[in-house]
Protein backbone atom coordinates (compact mmCIF):
# COMPACT_ATOMS: atom_id res chain seq x y z
CA UNK A 1 0.00 0.00 0.00
CA UNK A 2 2.80 2.41 0.90
CA UNK A 3 4.48 1.46 -2.36
CA UNK A 4 1.35 2.49 -4.31
CA UNK A 5 1.25 5.79 -2.45
CA UNK A 6 4.92 6.49 -3.24
CA UNK A 7 4.33 5.56 -6.89
CA UNK A 8 1.30 7.87 -7.09
CA UNK A 9 3.24 10.72 -5.46
CA UNK A 10 6.11 10.24 -7.92
CA UNK A 11 3.72 10.30 -10.89
CA UNK A 12 2.09 13.47 -9.57
CA UNK A 13 5.48 15.10 -9.08
CA UNK A 14 6.54 14.15 -12.65
CA UNK A 15 3.32 15.51 -14.11
CA UNK A 16 3.51 18.76 -12.15
CA UNK A 17 7.16 19.18 -13.20
CA UNK A 18 6.21 18.79 -16.87
CA UNK A 19 3.38 21.26 -16.39
CA UNK A 20 5.72 23.65 -14.60
CA UNK A 21 8.29 23.42 -17.40
CA UNK A 22 5.62 24.25 -19.98
CA UNK A 23 4.43 27.15 -17.85
CA UNK A 24 7.99 28.50 -17.50
CA UNK A 25 8.52 28.24 -21.26
CA UNK A 26 5.26 30.09 -21.84
CA UNK A 27 6.25 32.82 -19.39
CA UNK A 28 9.66 33.17 -21.05
CA UNK A 29 8.07 33.53 -24.50
CA UNK A 30 5.64 36.15 -23.20
CA UNK A 31 8.61 38.04 -21.76
CA UNK A 32 10.31 37.85 -25.18
CA UNK A 33 7.13 39.27 -26.73
CA UNK A 34 7.18 42.21 -24.29
CA UNK A 35 10.84 42.90 -25.08
CA UNK A 36 10.08 42.78 -28.81
CA UNK A 37 7.22 45.25 -28.41
CA UNK A 38 9.54 47.54 -26.47
CA UNK A 39 12.04 47.41 -29.35
CA UNK A 40 9.28 48.24 -31.85
CA UNK A 41 8.28 51.26 -29.78
CA UNK A 42 11.92 52.35 -29.56
CA UNK A 43 12.25 52.19 -33.35
CA UNK A 44 9.11 54.29 -33.78
CA UNK A 45 10.41 56.75 -31.20
CA UNK A 46 13.73 56.93 -33.04
CA UNK A 47 11.84 57.72 -36.24
CA UNK A 48 9.81 60.45 -34.54
CA UNK A 49 13.01 61.95 -33.10
CA UNK A 50 14.62 61.98 -36.55
CA UNK A 51 11.50 63.29 -38.30
CA UNK A 52 9.26 65.22 -35.87
CA UNK A 53 5.60 65.71 -36.78
CA UNK A 54 6.19 69.36 -37.68
CA UNK A 55 9.01 68.45 -40.12
CA UNK A 56 8.09 69.41 -43.67
CA UNK A 57 8.78 65.86 -44.95
CA UNK A 58 7.17 64.01 -42.04
CA UNK A 59 4.19 62.69 -44.00
CA UNK A 60 6.10 61.30 -47.02
CA UNK A 61 8.85 59.87 -44.82
CA UNK A 62 6.26 58.29 -42.50
CA UNK A 63 4.73 56.70 -45.57
CA UNK A 64 8.14 55.27 -46.51
CA UNK A 65 8.73 54.11 -42.93
CA UNK A 66 5.28 52.49 -42.66
CA UNK A 67 5.40 50.70 -45.99
CA UNK A 68 5.05 46.93 -45.79
CA UNK A 69 7.36 45.04 -48.10
CA UNK A 70 7.54 41.50 -49.34
CA UNK A 71 10.66 40.03 -47.85
CA UNK A 72 12.37 36.73 -48.34
CA UNK A 73 12.69 34.63 -45.23
CA UNK A 74 15.25 31.87 -44.81
CA UNK A 75 13.86 28.46 -43.98
CA UNK A 76 15.68 26.03 -41.69
CA UNK A 77 16.99 24.22 -44.79
CA UNK A 78 18.65 27.43 -45.95
CA UNK A 79 16.32 27.95 -48.91
CA UNK A 80 14.54 31.23 -49.27
CA UNK A 81 10.86 31.67 -49.88
CA UNK A 82 8.71 34.71 -50.36
CA UNK A 83 7.02 35.70 -47.14
CA UNK A 84 4.67 38.63 -46.83
CA UNK A 85 4.64 40.49 -43.55
CA UNK A 86 1.48 40.15 -41.50
CA UNK A 87 -0.74 43.11 -42.31
CA UNK A 88 -3.13 42.33 -39.45
CA UNK A 89 -0.61 43.35 -36.79
CA UNK A 90 -1.58 45.96 -34.29
CA UNK A 91 0.41 49.03 -35.28
CA UNK A 92 -1.76 51.57 -33.52
CA UNK A 93 0.86 54.26 -34.05
CA UNK A 94 0.83 53.61 -37.80
CA UNK A 95 -2.91 53.11 -38.32
CA UNK A 96 -4.72 55.34 -40.71
CA UNK A 97 -1.70 55.94 -42.92
CA UNK A 98 -2.02 55.26 -46.61
CA UNK A 99 -0.12 52.12 -47.55
CA UNK A 100 0.25 52.28 -51.30
CA UNK A 101 2.80 49.50 -51.68
CA UNK A 102 2.45 49.35 -55.48
CA UNK A 103 3.72 52.89 -55.91
CA UNK A 104 7.35 53.34 -56.83
CA UNK A 105 7.36 56.99 -55.79
CA UNK A 106 7.85 55.87 -52.17
CA UNK A 107 11.25 54.45 -53.07
CA UNK A 108 12.74 57.76 -54.10
CA UNK A 109 13.85 60.53 -51.81
CA UNK A 110 11.29 63.36 -51.80
CA UNK A 111 12.53 66.44 -53.67
CA UNK A 112 14.37 68.77 -51.29
CA UNK A 113 14.71 66.16 -48.53
CA UNK A 114 18.11 65.42 -47.05
CA UNK A 115 19.33 62.12 -48.56
CA UNK A 116 20.97 61.02 -45.30
CA UNK A 117 17.64 61.49 -43.48
CA UNK A 118 15.89 59.45 -46.16
CA UNK A 119 18.50 56.67 -45.84
CA UNK A 120 18.06 56.73 -42.06
CA UNK A 121 14.30 56.26 -42.52
CA UNK A 122 14.93 53.32 -44.89
CA UNK A 123 17.25 51.75 -42.28
CA UNK A 124 14.64 52.28 -39.55
CA UNK A 125 12.02 50.65 -41.78
CA UNK A 126 14.27 47.60 -42.20
CA UNK A 127 14.74 47.40 -38.44
CA UNK A 128 10.96 47.70 -37.94
CA UNK A 129 10.32 44.91 -40.44
CA UNK A 130 12.95 42.73 -38.73
CA UNK A 131 11.20 43.30 -35.40
CA UNK A 132 7.84 42.42 -36.95
CA UNK A 133 9.32 39.14 -38.23
CA UNK A 134 10.73 38.38 -34.79
CA UNK A 135 7.37 39.26 -33.22
CA UNK A 136 5.53 36.90 -35.58
CA UNK A 137 7.95 34.09 -34.69
CA UNK A 138 7.44 34.77 -30.98
CA UNK A 139 3.65 34.71 -31.41
CA UNK A 140 3.92 31.27 -33.02
CA UNK A 141 6.17 30.05 -30.21
CA UNK A 142 3.70 31.37 -27.60
CA UNK A 143 0.84 29.54 -29.31
CA UNK A 144 2.85 26.31 -29.33
CA UNK A 145 3.84 26.75 -25.67
CA UNK A 146 0.21 27.37 -24.71
CA UNK A 147 -0.85 24.19 -26.52
CA UNK A 148 1.90 22.20 -24.78
CA UNK A 149 0.86 23.62 -21.40
CA UNK A 150 -2.79 22.71 -21.96
CA UNK A 151 -1.79 19.23 -23.13
CA UNK A 152 0.36 18.76 -20.00
CA UNK A 153 -2.51 19.80 -17.75
CA UNK A 154 -4.93 17.53 -19.60
CA UNK A 155 -2.49 14.63 -19.39
CA UNK A 156 -1.98 15.25 -15.68
CA UNK A 157 -5.73 15.33 -15.05
CA UNK A 158 -6.24 12.14 -17.04
CA UNK A 159 -3.51 10.31 -15.12
CA UNK A 160 -4.91 11.59 -11.84
CA UNK A 161 -8.40 10.39 -12.74
CA UNK A 162 -7.05 6.99 -13.81
CA UNK A 163 -5.21 6.68 -10.47
CA UNK A 164 -8.38 7.57 -8.56
CA UNK A 165 -10.40 5.03 -10.54
CA UNK A 166 -8.06 2.15 -9.57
Amino acid sequence: MKENLNLACQKQHDASTASSDSFLLLAAKKNDRDVCQTHEKAILSEFLNAVPKQHQFHKPLLKVFSKKLKRSKKNISGNTSEDETNEDEEDSELEGEDDNSDSEEDETCPAGCNISLYEQVIELRERRLDQEDIFADIKCAINEAQKAYVEDIHSFQTKKQQTLNK
